[in-house]
């Protein structure tokens, strides 16, 4: 949506604070950037050697394979809670929900080109609405 800003009734039930919606924002804009990440580590983890604990000194603090796997699991832990978000908003718009908040889609794309099957009001509750949910699993 070309205009982020918009405002919503503190009366409405899916109000949040500008400056929290804006953090949701810029949060949901990485999610692409943590899928390629995702898949960089992923790949280096594949083609990693094995690690010879008995040459290794320390307490282990400096383990890759440990640290990979803990990147792995944060990155993982951040991409599912913006999908399930989308999907608990609604399962069949998911895909526009997250093309929308992460890609920048706006609703004119998505209606022309992927064939969006609500109309704009519809969209932009939704959005509202995906909004809260994440705010509510990120707290």
């Amino acid at each position: 949506m070309p205009n982020e800003r918009t405002k919503i009734s503190r009366r409405n039930k899916y109000y949040l604070p500008e400056h929290r919606r804006a953090e949701l924002i810029h949060y949901c804009r990485q999610y692409d950037d943590w899928k390629k990440e995702l898949r960089r580590l992923q790949e280096d983890r594949a083609g990693t050697r094995a690690v010879d604990y008995k040459r290794t000194r320390g307490s282990g603090a400096n383990n890759p394979t440990e640290a990979a796997a803990f990147a792995i699991n944060r990155i993982r832990r951040r991409i599912e809670m913006v999908d399930e978000a989308a999907r608990e908003t609604d399962p069949d718009l998911a895909k526009y929900i997250i093309m929308s908040v992460a890609k920048r889609v706006t609703f004119q794309t998505l209606r022309s080109k992927h064939d969006i099957p609500v109309s704009k009001n519809t969209f932009t509750r939704l959005r509202h609405e995906f909004f809260w949910r994440l705010d509510k699993k990120k707290e």
